[in-house]
């Protein structure tokens, strides 16, 4: 069961959108970056079930982030409004598109073992 996010997005409106939807679907714990230095020091600092990684943060990218949670053994997605073919080589990580939708967001979190909950 999905208890504790780290959710990475640089943008301020989508941040808040994302994250209301995170709290209806019942994740208790989401810690927001808004970067890759951000995030990286939260994975140190907590213990996370799973990962949303905005792929394009401003002048960087989350591969950074990634590739820690991957060391870590933790589960992530990734989540772009730009097209996504550049994402191949990590084809394992799942894909959202933004606008992310509550029941596109319920999926991917009942597939990492999250109960189904009405959004």
């Amino acid at each position: 069961m999905i208890e504790s996010i780290l959710f990475v997005e640089d943008e301020f409106f989508i941040a808040a959108m994302t994250e209301r939807q995170l709290k209806a679907l019942g994740i208790a714990t989401i810690v927001h970056a808004a970067n890759v230095a951000e995030a990286l020091d939260a994975i140190e600092r907590t213990d996370f079930d799973f990962a949303l990684l905005d792929v394009n943060l401003g002048e960087e990218n989350s591969f950074p982030i990634a590739d820690r949670l991957a060391e870590r053994g933790i589960a992530h997605a990734f989540m772009t409004g730009y097209d996504a073919s550049f994402l191949e080589e990590r084809a394992r990580a799942a894909l959202l598109r933004k606008p992310v939708r509550s029941s596109e967001l319920r999926s991917i979190l009942e597939k990492q073992g999250q109960p189904s909950r009405a959004a």
